[in-house]
């Protein structure tokens, strides 16, 4: 290559003249946007607009190293003035891992100076075979890990012995590539490699993220392997600005046709209309544009680094202009000058009611206004309250339907709803497996009636001691029930129900069994036996979120619980240390009486 070129790319890369252009990555149910990945362009006018021709001039001529650095930097700069949400994903060249102890105050430098969040940043780079073995790249990772960056792998679909070095970098994601997933779905081969390397991404907390997808048949595929997110131009192409919502096929959960009970979405994220953010500068008579070009355009979010800061309703905006001179004076002023500040924001883990409470209780909030969605505090879109009272009326049904006949207390649908949000939104909480102990023998010799009685009590006793805004109490079936705490004083609350049972029963005994201080019954051998007052013993655990992948996991754990508090024949409060799934049984455990 000419000393011309060589001064040419000399000068792009000192001038930082990329535009870096992204992929979204997609997770596929729920649907979201993980992250983007950061794709190298040089000027538009130039052959190194070609990634490749970029990649081996900058080898060629030796700065491979300096052609990195501005990439990245001009990908912080991009991601952040765009204000795209999820992780970033940046590609690094071997040798630049290879040496990333050399680079690594270089690197901290740039992160520090963009004012990115490290955690938000992924470098990904080929499988550790293509090194010789994780040995090889073994410091570098250690480097990447100490930043609290996250690393992404790549698997090639061949030689199954090269999973060993995959596993032993402990990525946070790995990638199939195209050649991996292109013409899966007429693939015995493919679909059983895939589906061994989405099990063992499951074991090590990785997850899966399929790229090159170009079919929907594809798609459908993968999902059914266990593949959990997606890139590829079945979902957003590669462009200079990307998409920051969902396409169409993700925006619905397709499992939810199927089993409308167990799947369907109760949380604020499930109300996400899309609506593009405008920026505090835009001029007014601008926005006033966009609301006559969309008739259907409500409301409009204003954001700033992608933090919601205000909003901008079509009829506030047409009260405006219907000022005979406000075009010609005011026309031209930046929209923050008139956007409503006042507005509700939730969380997209917010479950139907929390929303609620929050649009309902405000008193300043107009009920004809949108309400804006966030995650993590970025703007995600907005929420209608039209479609708040529609999911609240759904929700109300579900929980009728699922309601235990005799208690009316949710079952078990609604506590893994309510479990399932939770350990999505990383919230700490305690779930409590209540059983009522000695409760055949009683309900054999005293009838069903008299059983029932007894569950009433419990159940009464149950709602009476919770906080009703906090905690979420259940009827999981027969004499089984189970609190979701997240208030702080859940053991006190939890010491006071078997206190408070344990009394509240003894009314319902005959006055010559109270003497007694039990019955006899017949056992499961049929034999009579002495029995003691039904009491209730329960087992406790507060799940880690980050171990714990579904409410299976959490009952699990709870039923080991209240299996451990059963134990004992009197009322017991066990508490377990038991928080991930899996664990051996030998794990510490704490009983109280």
């Amino acid at each position: 290559m000419s000393d011309e070129m060589h001064h040419d790319l000399s000068q792009v890369i000192s001038d930082r003249e990329f535009t870096p252009h992204f992929q979204p990555i997609f997770g596929i149910n729920p649907g979201q946007i993980i992250g983007y990945e950061s794709f190298l362009r040089g000027p538009e006018n130039s052959i190194y607009f070609d990634p490749d021709i970029l990649t081996k001039a900058a080898i060629n001529q030796g700065l491979q190293l300096q052609l990195e650095l501005s990439y990245w930097y001009s990908s912080f700069v991009a991601y952040l003035d765009m204000q795209l949400s999820g992780l970033l994903f940046l590609n690094i060249h071997s040798q630049t891992l290879l040496n990333f102890e050399s680079i690594f105050d270089v690197f901290s430098d740039l992160i520090n100076r963009t004012d990115i969040n490290s955690e938000s940043v992924v470098l990904q780079f080929p499988n550790p075979y293509e090194f010789g073995g994780y040995q090889k790249i073994r410091p570098a990772i250690d480097s990447i890990k100490a930043t609290n960056l996250s690393i992404c792998t790549h698997w090639s679909g061949s030689a199954m012995g090269r999973l060993g070095t995959w596993v032993g970098s402990q990525p946070e994601f790995v990638k199939l590539s195209k050649i991996s997933v292109e013409g899966i779905e007429r693939s015995f081969s493919k679909k059983a490699a895939v589906q061994s390397i989405t099990a063992l991404a499951e074991t090590i907390n990785c997850k899966v993220i399929a790229t090159g997808i170009e079919t929907q048949n594809e798609l459908n595929v993968l999902e059914n392997c266990g593949v959990k997110a997606i890139q590829g131009t079945v979902a957003a192409p590669i462009s200079e600005i990307p998409d920051k919502f969902l396409p169409g096929f993700l925006q619905a959960d397709k499992s939810v046709a199927d089993n409308p009970a167990q799947n369907q979405r109760s949380d604020a994220e499930s109300m996400i209309s899309p609506v593009t953010p405008i920026s505090p500068s835009m001029s007014t008579e601008n926005v006033a544009d966009l609301f006559h070009k969309d008739t259907l355009l409500a409301t409009i979010p204003v954001t700033e680094r992608g933090n919601p800061i205000g909003i901008v309703t079509r009829k506030e905006i047409q009260d405006l202009f219907s000022g005979r001179y406000f075009r010609d004076l005011h026309g031209r002023k930046p929209i923050k000058e008139f956007m409503c500040s006042s507005f509700v924001a939730v969380e997209t883990f917010e479950s139907i009611e929390q929303v609620s409470k929050k649009v309902t209780n405000d008193p300043d909030q107009d009920l004809s206004k949108d309400f804006v969605i966030t995650r993590q505090g970025q703007y995600a879109g907005m929420g209608k309250v039209r479609t708040l009272l529609k999911r609240i009326t759904e929700l109300e049904i579900s929980t009728a339907r699922y309601a235990n006949p005799l208690t009316l207390l949710p079952g078990n649908v609604p506590l893994d709803e309510s479990i399932n949000r939770k350990l999505l939104a990383k919230e700490s909480f305690w779930v409590a497996y209540f059983d009522i102990n000695n409760f055949k023998p009683f309900n054999d010799v005293y009838g069903y009636s008299a059983g029932d009685e007894v569950i009433i009590t419990l159940a009464n006793i149950l709602k009476s001691n919770t906080d009703s805004e906090k905690d979420i109490v259940g009827h999981i079936g027969g004499d089984d029930f189970v609190v979701i705490f997240t208030s702080n004083d859940w053991q006190m609350k939890s010491k006071k129900i078997l206190e408070q049972f344990n009394s509240s029963v003894l009314k319902l005994y005959s006055f010559e069994d109270l003497n007694n201080s039990g019955i006899y019954a017949e056992n499961r051998k049929g034999e009579k036996e002495f029995f003691g007052f039904v009491s209730v013993s329960a087992g406790v655990v507060n799940p880690d979120t980050d171990h714990c992948r579904s409410s299976h996991d959490v009952s699990n754990l709870a039923a080991q619980a209240k299996k451990e508090a059963k134990k004992s024949k009197e009322s017991q409060l066990f508490i377990s240390k038991r928080r991930k799934p899996h664990v051996s049984q030998s794990a510490d455990t704490e009983l109280t009486s």
